[in-house]
């Protein structure tokens, strides 16, 4: 994907934003190749070698070129593998006082699924998620 730095918010935000762009070597106007889109947060990330780099489409900067255009997923049933696992670890901090063998449940389902989702900002279906929850679930059934 390729992208144009632009102002185009021109918000106390964007107007930052493009500030720290542009001290990291990519002032206004500078078109930027190869970044990752991320649709969810409408980012686009880069590295300039020393640093991440982050700008926003609608915000920062306009979209020139999308080389595999997506069609967006309906996500309204869906999370992603980030807040999910977050939340499970967030369960789990809980629960370790009063109930160690559901915390370690949640522990291995977060284990499961960063190896099956390696991308933490993909989005996931409830039912995806249920279905791993029941694997592990049946996985734990065998250890014991």
């Amino acid at each position: 994907m390729k992208i144009q730095i632009k102002n185009v918010g021109n918000s106390v935000f964007s107007n930052s934003a493009i500030s720290e762009l542009s001290r990291s070597g990519f002032p206004e106007g500078t078109i930027v190749e190869n970044v990752t889109f991320t649709p969810s947060n409408n980012a686009c990330y880069w590295s300039n070698g020393d640093e991440d780099c982050v700008a926003y489409v609608g915000e920062t900067c306009i979209i020139i070129e999308d080389e595999k255009p997506k069609k967006l997923k309906d996500t309204s049933d869906s999370i992603t593998v980030g807040t999910a696992a977050m939340s499970h670890l967030s369960d789990a901090q809980m629960e370790i006082k009063f109930d160690a063998d559901m915390a370690y449940t949640r522990l291995n389902f977060v284990k499961s699924l960063l190896i099956k989702y390696t991308d933490t900002s993909q989005f996931v279906s409830r039912n995806e998620l249920t279905e791993l929850w029941n694997e592990v679930i049946e996985r734990q059934k065998k250890w014991n």
